[in-house]
């Protein structure tokens, strides 16, 4: 009896020891980023060392970006209590809104163009507003698009950063990771737990029982 007494006690500790705060802030060889212009539609903007969004206004066409961390595929199965995307905002223009959602299909930085851009998954689109300063972080929520992608429930194709369709002024430069500054990089944030260790935890204590 005292042994099960002293494994019991023992089990949040065993628990505990699978919760991770990892940051995801990848160079070019472990992450895929690329922007794309309505008006060029067949011209790659990879390795411009920004990517863009910007909506119609005046002479200038819309601007539209992807972004995947490659590295999430290390943790697929494992709980999500939190995932937050950071973006440096090198410029901005003016006061706006953009929308960040989840691609719905593969796409490569080296050849991705306005012609063959993927779409977003339906419904996983949110609004985020445009920060009205330059040379700031941009934080976003991305728990559910996160947590989609590890549990299975959709393939990880990355974000999709894309404007409101409005007719406005704003217009966003984003460091990306072929930009020079590696502390600029973006960076994605994830509270996890591995849900594995706790079935192997239970196996331990019926081995000793």
């Amino acid at each position: 009896m005292l042994i099960r007494v002293v494994i019991i006690l023992s089990l949040p500790l065993l628990c505990a020891t699978c919760a991770e705060t990892v940051t995801l802030k990848p160079d070019h060889e472990v992450s895929n980023d690329a922007f794309f212009c309505e008006s060029d539609p067949t011209r790659n903007y990879e390795g411009d060392g920004i990517i863009s969004v910007q909506p119609p206004c005046d002479t200038h066409q819309r601007l539209q970006a992807y972004l995947e961390f490659t590295e999430l595929d290390d943790y697929l199965g494992w709980q999500v209590d939190s995932a937050e995307l950071r973006l440096y905002i090198n410029n901005v223009v003016s006061y706006g809104s953009w929308f960040l959602a989840a691609g719905d299909a593969a796409w490569d930085e080296n050849t991705l163009n306005w012609d063959n851009r993927p779409g977003a998954v339906a419904g996983s689109e949110v609004e985020h507003v445009n920060p009205t300063q330059m040379e700031t972080w941009l934080s976003l929520n991305v728990t559910t698009h996160v947590e989609e992608w590890l549990d299975g429930s959709l393939p990880n194709h990355g974000f999709h950063l894309y404007d409101n369709d409005w007719w406005s002024s704003y217009w966003s430069a984003i460091a990306a990771d072929e930009g020079g500054d590696f502390a600029k990089f973006p960076q994605l944030i994830l509270d996890i737990e591995d849900s594995a260790v706790e079935p192997v935890s239970w196996g331990v204590i019926k081995a000793l029982e």
